[in-house]
């Protein structure tokens, strides 16, 4: 499943199709601009008629149930097409961010807490596939919108680390993980690692740390976040980081969003959240098309002629599967090298490639911010 729609629709089917559940939709948060709705079981007038039962009611069940991060019930009126019964709302989030409610019409009289429980789970991972789905579209879109930001803000954990120490501060990715909202990988220059970990450990929303290079006055550091920085502001939004960069307290940031996305929400989160935070710049980018050609030349041009061989070697004789089809010894013998220098090959090569794949070439997009 590769979009949002196709996420929502699957889980609805699932649900009308099982015994327990009459029939189920997806209605989306109030910010979102899409005009369809997902559903199941149920045919377009009997849907309508029991959504514009529940607005008469007075009570936003989709807000409620996200704000609760909890299945909220109401109960059906006896309409047309549609028996009377409790209806369960079931909010669909993944870290920060609400993607709306799930509805499911039960045939049992009420909704037990162990099936309550088991919904909210459900929720969760639909919030998780909607997310997924949303930065793929992301990473796929010819075009994106391209948010530019300067802050002083020192509410921002990062903001803060770089006015205290007065250090830089450079993001060099992050990675979303289940259970945090961000992994985030950092080089910190001009000072000591000990001064970062003892700054960083007292920061509420700062989960783990972790050194992985130390060069006396620069250190390359990962950093797990739950909130409490400008960056899981605008991820909460599915944007992505392309540059961050504070230094002696400013930072200056860059998020990039689909097209699709409610930039005036983004907006207005962000500097309620960090007040001394205001917007620089706003374009849309176009993203240069790259095809397989492409990215093979680009990898060769990377390459040495030894480690285009090693590891085409490697690939071939089966190296990389699982279980491996050869040892690195088998192949340092196959090409008449030493394994010592084998590994080295291969693992540089590993590296171009996965900076080749990974790199979206941001450094070459229009931006006032040198990074």
């Amino acid at each position: 499943m590769n979009t949002r729609n196709e996420v929502e629709q699957a889980v609805c089917d699932g649900l009308a199709e099982s015994d327990q559940y009459r029939f189920a939709w997806v209605e989306s948060g109030e910010t979102d601009a899409r005009a369809s709705l997902t559903a199941a079981g149920v045919d377009e007038g009997a849907l309508e008629a029991v959504r514009q039962s529940l607005a008469g009611r007075g009570a936003d069940f989709t807000r409620r149930a996200c704000d609760a991060r909890d299945v909220q019930t109401a109960r059906l009126d006896s309409l047309p097409n549609s028996e009377p019964g409790p209806l369960a709302v079931v909010p669909l989030v993944h870290g920060e961010t609400a993607y709306g409610a799930l509805y499911v019409a039960l045939d049992a009289e009420e909704v037990a807490d162990p099936e309550a429980a088991v919904l909210v789970t459900l929720g969760r991972h639909v919030g998780q596939a909607i997310a997924a789905a949303e930065r793929r579209k992301l990473l796929l879109a010819d075009t994106v919108v391209q948010l530019e930001f300067k802050s002083s803000d020192e509410r921002d954990v990062l903001v803060r680390l770089s006015a205290d120490l007065g250090c830089s501060i450079r993001l060099r990715g992050v990675v979303p993980i289940e259970g945090r909202s961000l992994l985030c990988f950092l080089t910190v220059r001009e000072a000591t690692t000990d001064a970062v970990f003892d700054e960083l450990q007292t920061a509420a929303d700062v989960e783990h740390i972790r050194l992985i290079r130390d060069r006396g006055t620069e250190s390359l550091l990962e950093v797990a976040l739950s909130a409490g920085s400008t960056i899981t502001s605008l991820t909460s939004y599915d944007g992505t980081v392309s540059r961050f960069v504070a230094e002696d307290g400013v930072a200056r940031f860059v998020g990039e969003f689909s097209n699709e996305t409610p930039l005036r929400d983004v907006m207005a989160d962000l500097t309620d959240a960090y007040p001394d935070t205001e917007l620089v710049a706003k374009q849309e980018v176009e993203r240069p098309t790259r095809n397989t050609a492409d990215f093979r030349a680009s990898l060769v041009a990377r390459l040495t002629d030894k480690q285009q061989s090693v590891l085409r070697a490697a690939y071939l004789a089966g190296y990389f599967e699982w279980p491996r089809g050869s040892t690195a010894e088998d192949l340092a013998d196959s090409i008449d090298i030493s394994s010592p220098t084998l590994h080295q090959h291969l693992r540089t090569a590993q590296q171009k490639l996965m900076t080749a794949f990974f790199d979206d070439d941001s450094d070459e997009r229009a931006s006032s911010l040198n990074p």
